[in-house]
């Protein structure tokens, strides 16, 4: 419901999994280190944005930059969507596992 709701996803610190969720939804992403898994599923100016600087200034310019523009929002949201259905689903994941893909995709 909270996910469903949201124009945007932060997380500023630790944690991460919440990033996951927030794709499945649609939401753009602005992370800090989380836990690593931003490393793999935040791509600045693709889905989201990392932080970098880690201060109030930087978060908010990020932010604003994707409130400010709906159309970028949007596309960042689709990736987000895009990626976590596709390159790191489950079943990719499980098929990289039993190693049908590693060939192929370079799991």
């Amino acid at each position: 419901m909270y996910f469903d709701a949201a124009e945007v996803y932060v997380l500023p610190r630790t944690g991460g999994l919440g990033i996951n969720e927030a794709m499945a939804h649609s939401l753009q992403i602005i992370s800090g280190y989380a836990d690593g898994s931003a490393d793999d599923l935040v791509v600045d100016g693709e889905n989201g944005y990392r932080l970098n600087e880690h201060t109030i200034a930087e978060l908010q310019d990020r932010i604003q930059r994707i409130l400010d523009n709906p159309a970028m929002a949007a596309r960042m949201g689709e990736k987000s969507r895009e990626w976590i259905t596709g390159r790191f689903s489950f079943q990719r994941f499980l098929d990289c596992v039993e190693g049908r893909l590693v060939l192929q995709m370079g799991c």
